[in-house]
């Protein structure tokens, strides 16, 4: 018996030398610097941070994570290490998790799929141990300014609530239209494209986006932009992403009992109007026929 627990006792201890070991060589991961001079996109490994279940149908994660999928049918990169199930008040295994995208997996992009994890992020981005890993935040607060290696993407939904307005006020009466949303931004550019279609146009609290709509993302055309910009080395020149109907990151499609030939006519000639930059959600006075 005695023999026995000693031949377990080296065994376990060989077993500890040769776990150190490996971890020694996973934190000795060769990382490939993503700025400042870009990289082929074969050599991009991106790190992801998701707080919910990225492969649970329906989550905000899933739809993240099929976004990436479609991009790299397009691009084709070294790889994602996703980070499943992150709590979000959780700090230390937030931070955790990045160290061990970089440091381990040899991750040179991280990617936050969830605002409440900006803050840490950022503060990784600042940190000269990181200069050369790209980091970027699905994050509309606009806290923050872009850097060398860091900014926030977020579709501008504004300019997708003035095609709502104006497929409203084109439709139904002008004088008496119906409509609530969560953020008083989405609520003024509503307002915004409806007064854009009828001078007259009233709105008055009721119905939703439905009754209009369908607000479209496609998250897909961000990481794809974000690909070809890190490959060019031209990741610091994109600043803070917030882009809408002209990059097709957001759109509007109209309801059936919308869809006449004079809504169609009046969201193509406003969908012009943003993508020639002619209409500037922060200039009310520009959106106008």
């Amino acid at each position: 018996m005695k023999t026995f627990k000693k031949f377990v006792s080296v065994m376990m201890a060989l077993l500890i030398v040769l776990a150190l070991s490996s971890c020694d060589l996973i934190q000795d991961a060769e990382i490939t610097p993503a700025i400042p001079d870009g990289v082929e996109s074969g050599d991009i490994r991106i790190g992801i941070l998701f707080a919910d279940d990225y492969e649970k149908e329906g989550t905000a994660s899933f739809v993240q994570n099929e976004a990436l999928n479609k991009m790299m049918g397009t691009y084709g990169i070294a790889g994602t290490i996703p980070k499943n199930k992150l709590p979000v008040d959780n700090e230390q295994k937030i931070k955790d998790a990045i160290v061990s995208c970089v440091k381990e997996s040899g991750c040179n992009v991280v990617l936050s799929t969830d605002p409440a994890f900006t803050d840490i992020v950022y503060s990784f981005a600042n940190n000269k141990d990181y200069k050369d890993i790209v980091f970027v935040c699905l994050d509309g607060a606009k806290k923050y300014d872009s850097t060398a290696n860091f900014h926030c993407f977020y579709p501008a939904y504004e300019e997708a609530y003035c095609l709502a307005g104006i497929a409203a006020a084109t439709k139904a009466d002008s004088e008496n239209i119906a409509f609530t949303a969560d953020s008083d931004a989405y609520l003024e550019a509503f307002k915004l494209g409806a007064k854009a279609a009828a001078d007259d146009a009233k709105v008055i609290n009721g119905a939703k986006i439905e009754t209009y709509g369908t607000i479209e993302t496609n998250w897909h055309i961000y990481y794809i932009t974000l690909i070809e910009n890190i490959t060019l080395g031209k990741f610091a020149e994109m600043g803070n992403y917030y882009a809408g109907i002209a990059t097709g990151f957001c759109d509007f499609v109209p309801a059936e009992e919308y869809a006449t030939a004079d809504v169609d006519t009046k969201l193509t000639d406003a969908k012009a109007n943003f993508c020639e930059g002619k209409w500037d959600m922060a200039k009310a006075d520009t959106i106008a026929f």
